[in-house]
């Protein structure tokens, strides 16, 4: 134990320490991500400083740093995560005096959700039903069930039921740094259980879709996007792809997950309870999904406000 405290001497040498010690807790994917996180931004910041002398200010002044200040208020959140619980860590293991991390809160704009509108919805789907493939048939799917890229890409034809008319979440596929080699930059394609036990679920189809997924219906083995039973669909690709896509139906570019959005938006719309589009969703709380979806698009308003009309003359 005096040989370990001797080896500590900088921040960074306890971040990969209290890295090393979540590796057998936590998914490859989520490791990937504190790995990518830490690297990416932190190590370069604050990576230098004795671990003995970390101080709020120094934490403060990360925040403030202008690479740091224009991220998104969710990845700072997640940025204090790992700085809290590293130097926690580093505390317990008695690497320096006690010290208390002051918090800090990111204020979360509920309402900065992007979907489109129902005209821009329509335009998407005349165009994918008349230039019917796998590819366009993959964001339809997004559309019209809510489920994420990664889940789409995880699909096996095995996910599917015909009868029923439903579909399985049960794996995702996503790019995580190749943990085989972590002096690389380069990534691999996983595929792994869902990030939480209420992300497996069961989502009922339109009739239509499934009619659609029928004609190219494959072994049940198969990824439904690859048709291969061992490789998935990447889903940079279908991200790649749907970018193009937007930009030859001539609306505006929005990322796959603003399809999940829409998907969410519509069944609100339509005063589908809260608690069943937490269920499609996957959310692990429905109260996640009310603070989310809280807002009203702009065609509900605009329906609501013409409701009107039939007090004025014509």
């Amino acid at each position: 134990m005096l040989f370990k405290k001797a080896r500590i001497k900088s921040y960074s040498d306890v971040l990969y320490e209290w890295l090393e010690s979540k590796k057998s807790e936590v998914k490859n994917s989520t490791y990937s991500k504190y790995l990518t996180t830490i690297e990416t931004y932190i190590i370069s910041l604050l990576g230098n400083i004795n671990f003995k002398k970390i101080k709020n200010e120094d934490i403060n002044l990360f925040f403030e740093n202008d690479r740091i200040s224009i991220l998104s208020d969710s990845l700072k959140s997640n940025l204090f995560i790992i700085l809290k619980a590293s130097i926690d860590y580093g505390v317990k293991k008695k690497y320096r005096k006690k010290f208390t991390v002051e918090k800090i809160q990111f204020k979360k704009n509920k309402n900065e959700i992007t979907y489109f509108t129902k005209r821009e919805e329509e335009l998407l789907v005349d165009y994918l039903t008349n230039n019917m493939n796998l590819r366009n048939l993959s964001i339809l799917l997004g559309l019209f069930s809510g489920i994420r890229v990664g889940e789409i890409c995880g699909l096996r034809w095995s996910d599917l039921d015909f009868i029923n008319n439903t579909l399985s979440v049960n794996r995702t596929a996503q790019r995580i740094k190749n943990l085989d080699d972590e002096s690389s930059s380069k990534t691999k394609l996983v595929v792994d259980k869902p990030k939480t036990e209420s992300s497996i679920r069961v989502i009922p189809l339109p009739e239509i879709l499934v009619s659609i997924l029928r004609k190219y219906k494959q072994e049940n083995d198969c990824y439904v996007f690859t048709n291969n039973t061992i490789i998935p669909k990447d889903p940079r690709a279908v991200e790649k792809y749907f970018a193009s896509v937007l930009k030859r139906v001539g609306i505006k570019e929005l990322n796959f997950h603003s399809l999940r959005h829409t998907f969410a938006t519509r069944l609100r719309e339509q005063n589908v309870d809260i608690k069943v589009i937490s269920e499609l969703l996957g959310h692990s709380d429905w109260k996640i999904t009310q603070s989310i979806y809280v807002h009203a698009s702009l065609d509900y308003k605009r329906d609501s406000v013409d409701t009107f009309n039939r007090y004025l003359p014509c």
